[in-house]
């Protein structure tokens, strides 16, 4: 009915989290925590219940990674690491297992990208998009993706107003809509 339930499980990590993201690769879901002051990152997979099971890998990247964000190509699931501060970009293929797996590609971009959202065209759900946005400026680009995961051409170039903190793509109604938010 869309109310909240009972709590599962209370926990008490270490502070500085900043990056969590849910994502169910197969049959289960996976917790993916990220610190971008140190670059500590975990994955726990989650109960059926909705608890968090035990740690299943850590790693110590270097520091200044702000978004984690998970995609999907042709039935593969990846993982984009990106740093706002220096554009710097990792992509990488997902195991089966919910471990991170092998690097697709690295870029070097411009500073600034704040916002990453992937979609699927409703037409052609093999197709896969990503739009980046920066916070500051307003500028938008959208790449098809290639099919072995990493960045294909730039299909548009926008420059909207400032501020756009948030977005989400989302299909409804057959087809796909974009929900933006100004912290």
């Amino acid at each position: 009915n869309g109310s909240v339930g009972s709590r599962t499980q209370t926990s008490d990590w270490t502070s500085g989290w900043d990056t969590v993201e849910i994502e169910k690769i197969g049959s289960t879901n996976y917790l993916y925590l990220l610190k971008s002051s140190d670059g500590t990152f975990k994955v726990h997979p989650l109960t059926s219940s909705g608890r968090v099971s035990s740690n299943i890998m850590s790693r110590d990247w270097s520091s200044g990674w702000t978004t984690a964000e998970f995609y999907e190509v042709s039935g593969q699931k990846y993982l984009m690491l990106l740093k706002k501060g220096n554009g710097i970009v990792h992509l990488h293929r997902m195991n089966s297992n919910g471990t991170v797996g092998s690097s697709v590609a690295d870029y070097d971009w411009s500073d600034g990208w704040s916002t990453v959202t992937f979609f699927e065209h409703p037409a052609n759900s093999s197709t896969t998009h990503m739009m980046l946005l920066k916070k500051d400026t307003g500028r938008v680009h959208i790449h098809k993706m290639k099919s072995n995961g990493s960045v294909g051409n730039r299909t548009l170039t926008r420059t909207w107003t400032t501020g756009w903190s948030n977005a989400e793509a989302y299909v409804a109604g057959g087809s796909q809509h974009l929900f933006l938010l100004k912290k």
